[in-house]
């Protein structure tokens, strides 16, 4: 004991040297600067990428049982969207506008207020920003960054994430949010009036707006409603359908008409 006290006065100076140069980086780095954050993000891709993707490829020995599931489960919803003409989905989402790409998910963030995904394929595989990734069930998240073999995702668990949705049954639009006090498994609706007939077990998808995601993907089933006091909207939790915790397999969605949206949305 008194050799490691001794040892730690002979190099006070330096410990004190390399702990005030993590707080300086930590704070360079924070989420709140975000230009230095997404900086630093984007050209880590490259250097944690080969790592994580080792690591996926060893846990995902051991999760082939849940994967092979969640294969089976995406294989019965697609045969609904074919064969059943009387659910409500929007068949755009088979049509050739879109081109779905299979990629792995080598690390996924959930514990934490900003959360992160990453993939292990990038902007030589035809990734780019503002690309949506949709897991065996439904929306994962919206590229935020690439490098030329790995891309940086902001999923649904994350405070600065925000889509538009609409109400499987009524029609009705709302914004998803989600804040620190939710868990991975839960979200927020924003913007739904009161008068609207939500139910417990009610299904929200995917509004098709941004031109990032077709109408009609799941996203999560209610859970509970709360009226907002003083104003004519009810706040809706919701139960994501993709649980961060286990998924190992998506979909990077690429619309080709994405860019003609945003320019008439641009232009309005």
């Amino acid at each position: 004991m008194q050799n490691i006290i001794r040892l730690i006065q002979k190099y006070r100076y330096f410990i004190i040297f390399i702990l005030l140069q993590f707080f300086a980086f930590t704070l360079i780095f924070s989420w709140k600067n975000s230009f230095q954050h997404y900086t630093f993000i984007s050209s880590s891709n490259k250097m944690f990428g080969l790592v994580y993707d080792i690591n996926s490829s060893i846990t995902d020995y051991f999760n082939l049982s849940y994967s092979n599931k969640k294969l089976l489960e995406e294989n019965s919803k697609l045969k609904i969207k074919l064969y059943n003409s009387r659910k409500n989905i929007n068949r755009e989402s088979l049509n050739s506008q879109n081109v779905f790409i299979p990629v792995n998910i080598i690390s996924s963030n959930y514990k934490f207020s900003n959360n992160f995904l990453s993939i292990n394929k990038g902007s030589l595989d035809g990734i780019k920003i503002n690309q949506g990734l949709i897991g065996t069930l439904g929306v994962l998240g919206i590229v935020i960054s690439c490098s030329d073999n790995y891309s940086s995702v902001l999923p649904i668990i994350n405070p600065k994430f925000e889509l538009p949705v609409v109400h499987e049954k009524t029609g009705s639009f709302g914004l998803l949010k989600w804040n620190e006090n939710n868990s991975w498994l839960f979200a927020i609706i924003d913007d739904i009036p009161v008068y609207e007939k939500i139910k417990k077990g009610d299904m929200f998808i995917s509004s098709g707006a941004a031109g990032i995601f077709p109408r009609g993907i799941e996203i999560g089933s209610v859970v509970s409603l709360k009226e907002i006091p003083n104003s004519q909207f009810q706040e809706i939790t919701i139960k994501l359908v993709e649980d961060y915790t286990k998924i190992n397999s998506a979909y990077i969605l690429i619309n080709k008409k994405q860019d003609e949206y945003l320019e008439i949305i641009q232009n309005q």
